[in-house]
């Protein structure tokens, strides 16, 4: 089942808009099974749906994938911060305190 629920996935994020009979062709199962698929990844939070109306009759339901990965911090960025850890590892609580307030913001 997972195997297909990654399928799901990967096909989504290929084409960035997929309606479920779209997907069902694609994998070769129903659309039930797929409507299933994608209620997990909806509750997961992994895709996002968007209802479209085409005049009389049911809505078309689009899902597409919900945002991207981060990007990575830049190292210069990554190197401030560790440097700001280690030397606040070194501060007493009074001393973090006195910058905190010294420094609000």
């Amino acid at each position: 089942m997972e195997d297909t629920r990654d399928q799901v996935l990967a096909i989504i994020q290929r084409v960035k808009q997929v309606r479920t009979k779209e997907l069902a062709q694609e994998l070769g199962v129903t659309e039930a099974t797929v409507r299933r698929h994608l209620d997990i990844l909806l509750r997961d939070q992994r895709v996002v749906r968007t209802i479209e109306r085409c005049g009389p009759g049911r809505p078309n339901h689009l899902f597409s994938v919900l945002g991207e990965a981060p990007a990575p911090a830049p190292a210069g960025l990554q190197r401030l911060a560790g440097g700001l850890l280690f030397e606040a590892e070194g501060l007493g609580a009074a001393e973090l305190e006195s910058w905190a307030t010294a420094t609000a913001w």
